[in-house]
């Protein structure tokens, strides 16, 4: 409860302090190329600097953050799987398949052998720390399951048996394992930015990760202008102007972050 009224009264300051502004889609003009050419690299990077930022903020999870590339090439191989596993491709769906097993053994590794440094203990509380570790059994289920998954699958191709089923439900868990990832990495972040860090990821990196930036389309873009805008002003606030102490380093990075959304929108706006 606390949290969702800091959250309308941070909105209502953005709204007063006009940093937040209503757009319709007769204000932005955007072609296609403008928007491959200017506004999707500044996601990407925006995607980038979110990494880092976590990082930064973290390092006790350094050693967890490789698992966002895996990830994003976990999601790369699953769109391609139902091309390569066709009736006349096995060969080329199993060695995918392998491809995808390989990532999942690393990534189940990792995820096995991460535990809070004994050190930080005092800055988690016991709440904190346990939805931690429901978190982290989600997610290592998520891996589980999808492990098995692709063991199966790549049996059936093996013995000549194709399983459209079988891809679909592969590629439902690989965004799963995806998602539990990013909620596991986040519940273990510093619990005085995890509600800020859950509600950016939620309504401003995933629908850039997920749906805007792998559709290549301006479309989806226009679509969202709003919400992202709000997103992120939400949580530039929050780290930068509510009294929290961030260092010189993610202050900076928070201005480079701030400044590539002010871009995007001068873009899209002009």
């Amino acid at each position: 409860m606390q949290t969702r009224i800091a959250v309308a009264i941070l909105s209502l300051f953005l709204i007063k302090t006009d940093l937040v502004f209503a757009y319709s889609a007769k204000d932005i003009k955007l072609t296609q190329f403008e928007y491959t050419r200017w506004v999707r690299p500044q996601l990407n990077s925006i995607d980038q600097d979110f990494k880092t930022l976590l990082s930064m903020m973290n390092p006790h999870i350094n050693n967890l953050a490789a698992g966002f590339d895996h990830h994003e090439k976990l999601q790369e191989q699953g769109y391609n799987l139902k091309s390569n596993c066709s009736d006349f491709l096995q060969q080329a769906c199993i060695n995918q398949l392998d491809s995808l097993l390989e990532s999942l053994g690393e990534l189940l590794i990792q995820a096995q052998e991460f535990s809070l440094p004994s050190n930080l203990t005092h800055d988690f509380p016991g709440e904190h720390a346990l939805r931690g570790a429901g978190k982290h059994s989600e997610y290592l289920i998520s891996l589980q399951d999808l492990y098995f998954e692709l063991q199966n699958l790549k049996f059936l191709y093996s013995v000549q048996a194709s399983s459209e089923a079988g891809l679909a439900s592969i590629q439902k868990g690989i965004k799963l394992a995806s998602k539990s990832y990013h909620f596991y990495i986040l519940e273990n972040s510093d619990p005085r930015f995890v509600n800020a860090f859950n509600s950016l990821w939620n309504g401003y990196i995933r629908p850039i990760n997920e749906v805007i930036i792998p559709r290549r389309n301006k479309d989806q873009f226009v679509r969202l202008v709003n919400d992202l805008n709000l997103r992120w002003n939400i949580f530039h606030v929050e780290l930068t102007k509510r009294n929290n102490k961030v260092s010189k380093p993610v202050g900076s990075l928070l201005t480079t972050m701030h400044n590539r959304w002010k871009i995007v929108l001068r873009v899209a706006l002009r």
